[in-house]
């Protein structure tokens, strides 16, 4: 405890000094804030300073998480990356076989896989709606599409990913970094195929390409 001794004033003509001296100790021995003190009050202890913020969506340009998990078709726990080997670029493609416009997407679909499967790329289809992964395993059968294919049955990876509609595209290159999140193609404009020019862009090794707009896509919502 802080200790003051107020010596006896030589003037007592002077009461206004005494007065100052008497304010100063009350000052100095009244309790400081916690903060003031360097101790963290309880709402910001150490431990919830160190606690690591919740994170939100994937953006263009940040990194698949290593534990995003889904489920393979030996009925295992699989992180996403586990899918492709170090110098393959890795397609996810989001799907709900009674979406009308996933089932008008099948050709542009299989485009897309058979145009750059030799091109150190892996793919893997899984559902992103109602539906299961062998809705899924059955529409790409009847398409001629040998893509692979996992199940979110958690919605997990849909929601860390935030995919938004079917058919949905996400292309990671060789790192894990995310380079496109869009459509297969932008209706009435039969001409672009968004998601195989990102896919030729990255191959290629130039710059990446942006999230289309959402409003071009004619997909089905996700719930």
């Amino acid at each position: 405890m802080l200790g003051l001794t107020v010596s006896r004033c030589r003037h007592p003509s002077h009461p206004r000094r005494l007065a100052l001296i008497l304010a100063a100790a009350a000052i100095a021995l009244a309790p400081r804030p916690a903060q003031a003190q360097g101790i963290l009050p309880p709402a910001a202890s150490a431990t919830s300073v160190a606690s690591p913020l919740p994170q939100g969506p994937l953006l263009i340009g940040q990194t698949i998480p290593r534990d995003l998990t889904v489920v393979d078709s030996s009925g295992a726990d699989r992180p996403l990356l586990s899918f492709k080997s170090p110098l393959d670029v890795l397609v996810l493609v989001f799907l709900a076989p009674a979406c009308a416009a996933d089932q008008g997407s099948s050709h542009e679909l299989r485009r897309l896989y058979e145009n750059y499967v030799d091109w150190h790329v892996a793919y893997v289809a899984i559902p992103a709606a109602a539906g299961s992964v062998q809705d899924v395993k059955t529409f790409l059968s009847k398409a001629g599409i040998p893509m692979e294919t996992a199940s979110d049955a958690s919605g997990r990876v849909v929601r860390k990913l935030n995919v938004r509609e079917t058919p949905e595209v996400l292309i990671f290159d060789e790192t894990g970094v995310l380079h496109y999140r869009g459509p297969l193609t932008l209706p009435g404009r039969a001409a672009r195929a968004p998601a195989r020019t990102a896919l030729e862009t990255l191959i290629g090794h130039t710059d990446a390409i942006e999230d289309p707009e959402p409003s071009e896509s004619a997909g089905c919502p996700v719930p």
